[in-house]
């Protein structure tokens, strides 16, 4: 068997393999054994006839034929390794002769990655310390879960919360305007929910009453037909309720959060809490930096072929999304076209950058002598196994094997909290 293979050319390269009868032979010999367990000829068992005879029924052309389809993923496979070329995607297979059998395989290799300058990389910490105020907000936010809101016989302040129908219009025509209409619409004052001004026009009113008035849409309004327009609003408020929040008791506590907490515990509690939530959120921050300014100093071609693959893994895990919100993809490719957009051309950049993102770190790992030994994954997966349900633990474990995806999942994670461990500390 004779086998060239393409210098690299945008990190593609086409292996050629030409095969002789000798090399064939083998494959003839399976293909006859095969077929004969197909074909029904009188006076012959199904597997049990001769060659010759095979060949008088069905042809040598259709022996052949599928000998060489036998043949061909294994000269592949032998060539691949033969010339230790480093494949990372499913070749293109192109038959250029029959006899003598002869086939070219394009296929993306690994490409050369060139990164210098990434120590230099610094991605500053933010403070994380707690203040009393955000300890306060977050206990309100809790306490609001258990808000009552009785009816106000007064005019509306700040912190209550209304009900309230609005509709908005043209100013010079009094032009009733698409998207700015909503009946009995709740609004706590002071929070916000509304655009700057409306909530100020509401404070001071009672229930029963309505009003006109002009507002101005902010310049940076999500919606382009809003953005910086004055709309004239017509207003009628329904409800004025004030907001009571419950007492902070060790009942109301225990009711919450199922713990015999007194209310400086409750409070400790509710600190570690938070400052493990934005530990949490710094360290994905600063890694997503750490990450953006690596691939800005990585020079690499990356093979189509991976970034079609990591496209369609993208949209699979899409699919699933959308498959738990009780979305079909069929309704999803609908809405897409209905706004004439293209999901696969929209995800390529993200697909692109995740791809030069893993070849740069496996490149790292390996300049970097990262490696975990066996025995480090064997005692991260055994860690992991305590977290299912003991009937499960075998079933799971076996996909954490050698060779197996679970296994490099582990080895990779393990390189990355090296890595990271050295470089963003």
């Amino acid at each position: 068997m004779k086998v060239t293979v393409s210098k690299p050319e945008k990190s593609m390269v086409t292996i050629t393999i030409e095969a002789d009868e000798k090399d064939l032979e083998k494959f003839l010999e399976k293909s006859a054994e095969e077929l004969s367990g197909q074909v029904k000829i009188d006076g012959f068992r199904k597997g049990k006839v001769p060659k010759d005879v095979l060949e008088k029924h069905i042809g040598k052309e259709a022996i052949r034929a599928n000998a060489l389809e036998l043949a061909l993923p294994n000269f592949y496979a032998e060539a691949v390794i033969q010339e230790k070329v480093q494949v990372v995607a499913r070749p293109e297979i192109n038959i250029t002769s029959d006899d003598p059998f002869t086939f070219e395989a394009k296929v993306a290799v690994l490409p050369e990655v060139k990164i210098s300058g990434h120590e230099k990389i610094k991605v500053d910490k933010k403070d994380l310390k707690v203040t009393a105020k955000d300890l306060e907000e977050v206990v309100d936010y809790f306490r609001k879960q258990g808000a009552t809101y009785p009816d106000a016989k007064r005019a509306a302040k700040k912190g209550d919360k209304v009900e309230v129908d609005f509709e908005g219009f043209d100013p010079k025509g009094d032009v009733p305007l698409e998207g700015t209409k909503s009946k009995n619409h709740p609004v706590v004052l002071g929070e916000g929910g509304l655009i700057p001004g409306f909530e100020e026009e509401i404070t001071g009113m009672k229930a029963g009453e309505d009003k006109e008035f002009e507002i101005k849409f902010p310049k940076d309004y999500h919606s382009d037909k809003f953005k910086g327009k004055k709309v004239k609003f017509k207003i009628k408020i329904h409800k004025v309720q004030e907001v009571k929040l419950p007492e902070l008791t060790k009942d109301w506590i225990k009711k919450m959060t199922g713990k015999e907490l007194d209310v400086d515990a409750f409070h400790e509690e509710v600190r570690q809490n938070l400052t493990q939530e934005r530990e949490q959120q710094e360290k994905n921050r600063r890694e997503g930096m750490f990450f953006e300014e690596l691939i800005k100093l990585t020079k690499v071609d990356v093979p189509e072929a991976l970034i079609e693959e990591e496209i369609d893994f993208i949209l699979d895990r899409t699919k699933m999304e959308l498959q738990s919100r009780g979305i079909t993809w069929d309704q999803y490719e609908k809405h897409l076209g209905e706004q004439k957009r293209d999901l696969r051309k929209e995800k390529q950049e993200q697909a692109t950058k995740q791809v030069t993102l893993r070849l740069v770190l496996n490149h790292l790992y390996k300049e970097e002598k990262i490696e975990p030994t066996d025995e480090e994954i064997k005692k991260e997966v055994e860690q992991m196994m305590g977290k299912y349900p003991e009937a499960e633990q075998d079933k799971v474990k076996a996909n954490y094997e050698k060779g197996q995806a679970g296994y490099a999942q582990v080895h990779n994670a393990i390189c990355l909290d090296r890595f990271l461990k050295k470089h963003l500390s």
